[in-house]
C-alpha cells in the first residue's frame, strides 16, 4: 500500500512539473497575468455573428496554432448550439447568459457560467470541500458517472484528462479555500485557475 501511495505522489509531483505556469496558484501574479495576456491576445479575433453565435475571424496562423484555437472553436460550437436552441444569449461585450431566470445561478453558485474563453464557477466553503472530494475520487480512477458531471465544466474532453490533473485541481481547491469558498476557471484547453473568495 505504501508503494502505491508513494507512486501516486511521485506521479502527481512529476505532472506538476510538466504543467504550464498558467495553472497558477493563489498569489502567483505572473501566472494570472499569463492567462490574462493569452485572453487579451485572442479576444480581438472573437466575433459576435449576426445570428448571435461566436466565431473566430482573421486569426493569424501562428496565433491559431500557438494557443490551440481549434479547441476554442470546438468550445464555440458547444456554445453556439445552445444559442441556436435558445438556451444562451451573447451580448456585444461577449457576455454569455442563460435564458430564463434563476437567482441561485445568477448569484454565481451552483452551476458553471459560460464565457467565450471557457467556464467559471463559484463554490462556497461546503461546495468547495465536496468538489475537492469528487476531484480526488476522479483522480483515483472513478469514471464519470451519471450525476457527477455537474461538478465538472462542460469543456470538451474533460472526462478524459488524467488523474494527475484532477489531483492537482483538488490540491489547488484545498489550498485556496480559506473558509469562504473558491472561484474555479477552466479555459478551452482545460487550463484551470483557482482563486480564494
Amino acid at each position: 500500500m505504501k508503494k502505491l501511495v508513494c507512486s501516486f505522489l511521485v506521479l502527481v509531483m512529476f505532472l506538476g512539473t510538466m504543467t504550464p505556469p498558467v495553472f497558477g496558484q493563489e498569489g502567483n501574479s505572473s501566472a494570472n497575468s499569463s492567462k490574462v495576456d493569452v485572453l487579451n491576445l485572442v479576444e480581438p479575433y472573437v466575433e459576435l455573428q449576426e445570428d448571435g453565435t461566436l466565431a473566430l475571424e482573421g486569426v493569424p496562423r501562428g496565433l491559431y496554432q500557438a494557443f490551440d484555437l481549434e479547441n476554442l472553436e470546438s468550445h464555440f460550437d458547444q456554445i453556439n448550439k445552445e444559442v441556436l436552441e435558445g438556451n444562451l444569449v451573447i451580448d456585444e461585450d461577449l457576455n454569455i447568459s442563460e435564458t430564463g431566470f434563476s437567482t441561485f445561478h445568477h448569484a454565481g453558485y451552483g452551476s458553471w457560467s459560460y464565457h467565450w474563453w471557457g467556464y467559471q464557477r463559484l463554490f462556497n466553503n461546503s461546495q468547495a470541500n465536496e468538489y475537492r472530494l469528487r476531484l480526488l475520487s476522479q483522480a483515483a480512477g472513478a469514471g464519470m458517472v451519471t450525476g457527477v458531471t455537474k461538478w465538472f465544466p462542460p469543456v470538451g474532453g474533460i472526462a478524459a484528462v488524467s488523474g494527475g490533473y484532477w489531483a492537482l485541481l483538488a490540491t489547488r481547491v484545498e489550498a485556496n479555500n480559506r473558509g469562504n469558498g473558491v472561484k474555479v476557471s477552466v479555459t478551452w484547453v482545460n487550463v484551470f485557475s483557482v482563486e480564494s473568495l
